[in-house]
C-alpha cells in the first residue's frame, strides 16, 4: 500500500492558502527581527519572479522567496514524518540572478514551518544552499539558519492547511 497526494482543486487550495499564510507572516517576521523598508513585491505583479518580498537589514538589500509549508507529512503507514526540504523551483537561479540585478539586492529564502498549533521560520542566503533548488528543513540544517521564530503560536484553522493523502495498491 502506498499513500500518495492527492493532486486536486482542494490541494491548489491548500497551496494557495499556505502561500497567502507565509506572506501575511512574513512582514512581521521581517520587521520583527529588524529588517526595514519591507515591501511585498507580489502587490506590484502577482508571482513576482523568485522574489515574494524585499527588504534591507544593516544596509543590505534583500529579495526574499518565501516558503510556507506543513511541517509533517506522513508516510506509508500513516506515520507523520518530518517535511524536510522546501523546493525553491527549477530556475531559483536564474530568476533570483534577475531580481538581484533589479534590486541591487541579495538574494535570500525564508521558510515557514506549520503544524497544528505552532510555526517557526528561518532565514539564509540562496548562496548558502550551494546550489541546491530547495532548502533542507532536517533538525542538522536548521540549526545552522537564522531563526526568526521558533515555534511561535498560530490561531490558524489547521484543518483547512492539513496534507490529504489517498491510499492505492
Amino acid at each position: 500500500m502506498k499513500r500518495f497526494a492527492k493532486l486536486d482543486k482542494q490541494v491548489a487550495y491548500r497551496w494557495k492558502l499556505l502561500g497567502d499564510i507565509g506572506e501575511k507572516l512574513t512582514e512581521s517576521l521581517l520587521i520583527a527581527n529588524g529588517f526595514t523598508n519591507v515591501r511585498n513585491l507580489n502587490r506590484d505583479k502577482t508571482n513576482f519572479p523568485y522574489a515574494d518580498f524585499y527588504a534591507e537589514r544593516d544596509d543590505v538589500k534583500f529579495v526574499i522567496s518565501v516558503k510556507a509549508r506543513n511541517r509533517y507529512e506522513f508516510n506509508c503507514d500513516g506515520k507523520r514524518r518530518l517535511n524536510c526540504r522546501y523546493k525553491l523551483g527549477r530556475s531559483c537561479y536564474e530568476l533570483a540572478k534577475a531580481a538581484e540585478a533589479q534590486f541591487h539586492a541579495t538574494a535570500a529564502w525564508l521558510t515557514i514551518s506549520v503544524d497544528s498549533e505552532r510555526y517557526s521560520a528561518y532565514f539564509g542566503l540562496l548562496s548558502s544552499l550551494n546550489g541546491n533548488r530547495g532548502v533542507n528543513m532536517s533538525l542538522k540544517a536548521i540549526a545552522s539558519y537564522e531563526c526568526l521564530a521558533n515555534e511561535a503560536r498560530h490561531t490558524l484553522n489547521y484543518a483547512e492547511l492539513k496534507n490529504t493523502y489517498e491510499i492505492a495498491g
